[in-house]
């Protein structure tokens, strides 16, 4: 098992200035800079983790035991990829004695649509478990390259127009990364100390805020965190990098440094996830290279597109078809299906390690646009997904999101309403144009 927090904190202090903010370089055309700081970083780890012999591969989770629900603050970017509101739906549709989500936080952008997209779903609940509150969390991050992103369908159906429309123009005003849900996670997690775990699913903003707001007592209280992000392993290295950075081919051995590409919620915002990647809080990374193993599609895809009942299942049906129009319309192809990233997340959390495989290390965080560097050793105080069971854990999650007692108008016969035309379809497609013909404006 990984060591303490207090034994694996990282010995490095965090600039809190993010020299890299003017800089211009479209997302995904980056490459790899080291940093005289970085260096000294990886150089210190590996030598160290050289000299272990200990396994750093398919721990045993210390969080499998636990008595009572599993107490998440869900963090989210919900709104925009139709994941976190399949995770939400499927952390609804939990038996509450297995999880409670004591908040849910939206960040990243127009945290305000977000956070009423949420909050549709939340009230639209008529289950057993206690519906959470909804807190707006910073749109602005602590420190990124790259300008916010927005597909411009944020709050398409679920949202009347007028109300999106007037919620986008008062977030633009509101340029700050000061938000109430930091306050209220280290708030949370100060009342509950060592029961939370935090669940991350987009940009680090809130939750970085938080562990500098709380400090070393919040830092001690935090349970874990789990966190959605990390890109695959870099496919090809500069030969200029240091020889202790590994090939994509090379297994991971102590003392070796495996770079990884960036991802969009670890490069939303750099700063924030140096900050908790820095804290020496445990967290454990579901990461590309394992969620894009996953596939949601079929029957139970469309038939959750068209739910009529409950009211949650209805209010997230109506955001995936909003989804699956849009993926649809930029790839020019009938986009059936979503890669459910932010569920298995979810998963993790609340069951730990039950269809994921592990390797334990440390994960650096590098300034310029977030590549991270792998680092196993067995007393790290982060682990990354490696493998796995992929059909297994889809068999487990699709009564979630199309559950028995969901109703639908769908018919196999008739098809999909995703495959009308325009003019059959419903208000919520005319509503997803206006908003997008508005943001172009």
């Amino acid at each position: 098992m990984g060591s303490s927090q207090s034994s694996s904190k990282a010995p490095w202090e965090v600039s809190m200035e993010y020299k890299y903010k003017d800089r211009q370089m479209p997302y995904r055309m980056e490459q790899l800079e080291l940093s005289q700081r970085e260096t000294n970083m990886i150089k210190e780890l590996t030598s160290r983790a050289a000299k272990k012999s200990g396994d750093f591969r398919d721990q045993e989770s210390k969080f499998s035991s636990h008595t009572g629900p599993v107490k998440i603050i869900f963090d989210t970017d919900i709104g925009t990829d139709i994941d976190d509101s399949l995770a939400l739906l499927a952390a609804l549709n939990l038996p509450p004695e297995d999880v409670e989500i004591m908040a849910i936080t939206t960040v990243y952008g127009w945290t305000n649509i977000r956070a009423g997209v949420a909050k549709k779903i939340v009230d639209h609940y008529e289950g057993p478990a206690k519906k959470p509150p909804v807190i707006i969390g910073a749109g602005v991050p602590l420190g990124t390259h790259r300008p916010v992103w927005h597909t411009g369908t944020e709050g398409c159906g679920a949202l009347e127009t007028d109300e999106i429309i007037a919620l986008r123009d008062a977030s633009e005003k509101i340029q700050t990364t000061t938000n109430d849900a930091a306050e209220a996670i280290v708030s949370i997690v100060n009342r509950n100390p060592g029961e939370i775990v935090l669940l991350g699913l987009g940009a680090l903003t809130n939750i970085g805020q938080a562990i500098l707001l709380g400090g070393e007592e919040f830092k001690k209280n935090v349970k874990r965190i789990v966190y959605m992000g990390q890109g695959h392993r870099m496919k090809q290295l500069d030969p200029k990098l240091p020889e202790w950075f590994k090939g994509p081919n090379d297994p991971y051995q102590l003392g070796g440094a495996y770079p990884h590409y960036p991802n969009h919620n670890l490069s939303s915002d750099t700063m924030g996830a140096m900050i908790t990647f820095e804290s020496g809080i445990p967290l454990t990374m579901v990461n590309d290279a394992v969620t894009n193993k996953l596939w949601f599609d079929g029957a139970d895809c469309l038939k959750l597109a068209q739910a009529t009942a409950p009211g949650h299942c209805r209010e997230v049906g109506n955001l995936l078809r909003v989804w699956l129009t849009y993926r649809s319309h930029i790839f020019f192809r009938a986009i059936r299906g979503t890669c459910p990233h932010d569920a298995l997340t979810l998963v993790e959390a609340i069951y730990p390690h039950r269809y994921m495989k592990f390797v334990r290390g440390w994960v650096i965080i590098h300034e310029w646009a977030a590549f991270s560097t792998f680092i196993p050793d067995p007393d790290g105080p982060h682990e990354i997904g490696e493998s796995i069971e992929a059909a297994k854990f889809m068999e487990w999650l699709r009564p979630l999101l199309a559950p028995a007692n969901m109703e639908s108008s769908y018919d196999p016969v008739e098809g999909s309403i995703l495959d009308k035309t325009e003019e059959e379809q419903s208000e919520w497609s005319k509503q997803m144009k206006q908003i997008v013909q508005k943001g172009s404006e």
